[in-house]
């Protein structure tokens, strides 16, 4: 999903918001607290497999400020004709996705429907910053133990009036954006996944033209004990399952739907190399892992998977229920992580960076994962969690307070 990873090069012109800072436009000083981050339980519950409830949504392009209630970028997916030819067009008909997400086209969305959602949550954020933290434990790619990430937050309060609709209680998370680390290849893995996304989205070609091709719902997603307001990217949804489910009622008075679209629908879009017999390793280590979170966070329930070759031909599809995935991957004993496992580290984080932002109300943080690095022995840390201020150059126009209340203002 091309919302949800670090941008692969610096936007060639400033999106309509002001996009975050990268880590070298501020001073990070001496951190202000510390957190061991524990190795994850094999033996945890797992986490349940409810679907958050959609409270607002938007659609947004490359170049054009989000639209709160659009949902144009939202179209069908289905099994494209086989066989197809992902590299068609390569290198020549690469876009890069260039957009930099902030934390307030979230706020913006929400307060367009029901400002006092915000005041009464306790995090808002993209799930970009949740699948880091939710994904700590999580090996990366290749192996050699977790990766580390960075993500800024601060606890934000209102000054009285009309205009408090937040409450010094209210942490808002906001995508620090790094240079990719790319492998060997990336470049044409991610077109051939945009190429299969539109091979997939048959009508999407539409809302591209009208100049708002990514739908983004925002749900509200009950994680470590708290009310979470996330913004999550959709890739689309499954018009026949849309279509059985349309004379339901929403699941709450909260609820909204996208074009009648139930968020029961909505499908995540995946390509793989299905791997040879032996080494499944890699899929199901660190692939599967981060698909079941990325889909579980933001409540989608079905993967469409497109297996492809060397050569980029995509030769199958599979449909996958997300809450098969951990039993999935750990058949035969092809992987050892578990969902709750997962959720457990994830939420031991989530807690201890709210609690750090809360005791620093108005205080714009740093906060940043280092793994120890390799397969740690059983009972080790995985690594440690810093906070630290962040000291933004050039004044306050630009910093992550700016940006909310930016977004509190023309909504």
């Amino acid at each position: 999903m091309s919302g949800d990873r670090a941008a692969p090069r610096p936007p060639a012109q400033p999106p309509p918001m002001a996009a975050p800072a990268p880590p070298s436009a501020g001073r990070l000083p001496p951190r202000l607290a510390t957190y061991a981050v524990p190795p994850p339980s094999q033996r945890g519950p797992a986490p349940p497999a409810d679907t958050p409830v959609q409270v607002a949504f938007f659609s947004k392009a490359r170049g054009v400020a989000a639209v709160p209630g659009d949902a144009s970028g939202l179209g069908p997916v289905s099994p494209p004709p086989l066989p197809a030819d992902l590299d068609a067009g390569y290198p020549d008909g690469h876009v890069y996705d260039e957009w930099h997400a902030s934390v307030g086209e979230v706020v913006a969305a929400v307060v367009a429907v029901d400002p006092s959602l915000i005041a009464s949550a306790d995090v808002v954020t993209y799930r970009n910053n949740l699948n880091k933290i939710y994904g700590t434990s999580i090996e990366g790619h290749g192996g050699g133990g977790p990766k580390g990430w960075l993500v800024d937050g601060m606890a934000l309060g209102g000054e009285g009036g009309e205009n408090a609709i937040t409450t010094a209680s209210t942490v808002f998370l906001d995508i620090v954006y790094t240079p990719c680390d790319d492998f060997p290849g990336a470049d044409k893995f991610m077109y051939w996944g945009s190429k299969f996304e539109a091979l997939c989205s048959r009508d999407r070609a539409a809302a591209a033209r009208a100049g708002r091709s990514e739908f983004c719902a925002v749900v509200d997603r009950p994680l470590a004990g708290m009310r979470v307001l996330m913004g999550a990217e959709v890739d689309g949804y499954d018009a026949e399952k849309a279509k059985a489910e349309a004379g339901t009622a929403p699941s709450s008075p909260a609820e909204r739907r996208a074009a009648g679209i139930p968020p029961s629908a909505y499908v995540e879009l995946k390509t793989l190399a299905w791997p040879h017999p032996g080494r499944e390793w890699s899929l199901f280590s660190w692939k599967t892992p981060k698909w079941w979170l990325q889909s579980w966070l933001g409540g989608v329930r079905s993967l469409l998977l497109g297996g492809r070759d060397a050569r980029g031909a995509l030769v199958r599809t599979d449909s996958v229920p997300v809450d098969d995935i951990p039993a999935w991957s750990a058949r035969d004993g092809r992987a050892r992580w578990t969902a709750g496992g997962i959720v457990g580290v994830g939420d031991g984080v989530l807690s201890w960076m709210v609690a750090t932002a809360r005791e620093r109300p108005g205080v714009a943080l740093r906060f940043e994962f280092v793994p120890n690095g390799g397969r740690m022995p059983p009972g080790r840390p995985l690594g440690t969690v810093t906070a630290r201020e962040v000291v933004e150059e050039g004044g306050d126009g630009g910093g992550l307070e700016a940006r909310v209340r930016t977004a509190l203002e023309r909504a």
